[in-house]
Parts: C-alpha cells; structure tokens; sequence
C-alpha cells in the first residue's frame, strides 16, 4: 500500500504545538525537579501492577499533593495549549471492565498513549494484546472528544465523551510510531475499521471525567472518573513524548 500521508500530516503536527508559555505558575527549582523525578520513578516501578486496596494510588497522590504545593496550577482553560500533544501512561488503571483496580492482560502498560489534539479531540491508543498476553498485530484506537466542564465549581475539569472505536491492522508506517497514528487516522490516511459501531460507542461508553490537576513541559497529572464528584477516581501519571 502507497502511504501519501506526509502533507496532512505536517499540517495537523501544527495542532499538537503547545505554548510553553502557559507553564504552571512555579519557578522551577531543585525541590520541583526533584518531587517530579520521585513521582515518575515511582510510577514506573509499579507499572503493570495491579492497586486492589488503592494503596499505591494513595502513595502518589500524597507526593502530587507535594507538587501542588510547590508548583500552584492555573486554570485547565488556560493550560490546554499544554496538555495538547503526545502523552504515554506510566500509571493508571489497567481495567475498565470493573471496580477491582487490576490489570488486564490484552494492555501493554509499556505501551499506552493519549495524543490530544487542541481542537477538542483526543485518540486514547494501544497495540493489542490477546487474552495470554500474546501481541495481535494491532493497534486499538479509541477516540473521544472533551471540553471544559461547565457542570464542576473547579477550574481544572474536562468534560469527554467517547466517539469511535477503531482497529488498524500490522505496525505504524515505516518511520512513524504507535503516537502519530491519530493523526494520520484523523486525515483518513490510513485503513482502518470499527471494533464497534460508532452509535454503539456513543451510547455505551459515555464518558467521564479528568480532573487535569498538573501539567508541565514534560509531565501530566489527572485523575478520571465517571463522574463529576470524582468519589471513585482514578489517578494517571503521563509523560511526554515527542511527535
């Protein structure tokens, strides 16, 4: 197959340029610099593990409470010049199908991402997995659509709704990776088919909510839930990656 996917391409890569210039509120400083790195070292030593008790989710959120407090966010509003771009998982659930906070073989944790794109849109993506863990040789592309809340007295609080779930067969194009096939799937530029009806998405998987507590040049914090009063969340640290 004849991959004619680099103008568009180039023109939406413009939709994932974010503006350093809406950065926290924080000066950057060893104690920041140093409380990140904790962070991200200890997410990515539970990584692939499961949280029954939620005792992990609970360990770090007292860390990102520490962040906060030396690093105070403007509103999401203002940091989703930010949040727009490539992200890949480090931590978070790893089922949805339950309550039980574990995990779900069909996921490679070492490979999850969330592209987000500043008009409104986001691809959540994964290689697929067979129920032994076993590689299929497909990437599952999930994408939904946020906005600002306007139902939650907080400032930092999207509101998303799933839109389609799609399948796109064998690796990423010769020179591209598993985060820049949003975008070619968005342009239509590459095949692709519904693991699901799009009406079936739309009504079944709803949405939820995230609660975008921290967000930097490199690194996103937010908390997901289904709904606004964030009762049973569940926290995700993310980490940059370049398109």
């Amino acid at each position: 197959m004849k991959w004619n996917w680099i103008n568009s391409l180039s023109l939406l890569m413009l939709g994932f340029a974010f503006n350093l210039s809406a950065q926290a509120t924080c000066k950057d400083s060893s104690d920041v610099q140093a409380l990140k790195k904790e962070i991200l070292s200890q997410a990515e030593a539970w990584q692939g593990q499961g949280d029954p008790d939620g005792s992990k989710q609970a360990a770090l959120t007292t860390k990102v409470n520490r962040l906060l407090q030396l690093c105070p966010q403007s509103s999401v509003q203002e940091r989703l010049p930010l949040i727009a771009g490539a992200w890949q998982q480090v931590w978070g659930p790893y089922t949805y199908r339950d309550k039980s906070r574990g995990t779900d073989p069909r996921l490679d944790p070492k490979r999850i991402y969330q592209v987000v794109f500043k008009d409104g849109y986001y691809y959540n993506v994964s290689p697929s997995l067979d129920s032994k863990g076993v590689a299929k040789n497909q990437t599952i592309l999930l994408r939904g659509e946020y906005k600002v809340s306007k139902w939650s007295k907080e400032k930092n609080v999207l509101a998303i709704h799933f839109t389609h779930l799609r399948k796109v067969e064998g690796d990423p194009p010769q020179g591209m990776t598993y985060e820049s096939l949003p975008a070619l799937a968005e342009a239509h530029q590459i095949h692709q088919t519904n693991v699901l009806p799009a009406f079936f998405v739309r009504l079944f998987f709803g949405g939820g909510f995230l609660r975008e507590v921290y967000t930097d040049e490199d690194l996103r914090i937010t908390y997901g839930a289904k709904k606004s009063s964030f009762k049973d969340s569940y926290l995700y640290i993310l980490k940059r990656v370049p398109l």
